[in-house]
């Protein structure tokens, strides 16, 4: 079974870059993931401090702010009692991927989420 239900990566303005969640999660309770990264992107650039979770229900969303060179975050939701340092391991995993794959080259990208496509069956096997 997988830690995260849903993951997201977002650029520093909120667009999302690639969204994938759990296949045997149920519809009614996944977060539609164009919204979630623009009330992500508004809440980011207004508030002063980072955000690292919300709390909603029984799940959370842990997010794993990017570098400032990497302009890109890196958020999971999870059941409310997994641990945090469990659920931060597999983001971190993640960034790194995704970093590896991509990080140098967000500035250039042209809004064509199909070239995200590569690193996000990568991360859907292997995470999910």
């Amino acid at each position: 079974m997988a830690i995260l239900h849903e993951v997201w990566i977002i650029d520093s303005s909120g667009i999302l870059l690639i969204y994938i969640h759990d296949p045997n999660l149920k519809q009614k309770i996944k977060i539609d993931p164009q919204l979630f990264s623009g009330i992500f992107g508004a809440l980011n650039m207004l508030s002063n401090k980072a955000m690292d979770a919300i709390i909603m229900n029984d799940s959370k969303l842990l997010i794993l702010p990017g570098k400032p060179e990497d302009k890109f975050h890196v958020i999971g939701r999870a059941n409310k009692k997994t641990r945090d340092k469990k659920i931060l391991s597999v983001l971190e995993r993640i960034y790194k991927d995704f970093s590896d794959e991509w990080g140098d080259q967000i500035d250039n990208w042209i809004g064509n989420a199909d070239e995200f496509d590569s690193i996000r069956e990568h991360i859907e096997k292997t995470y999910f």
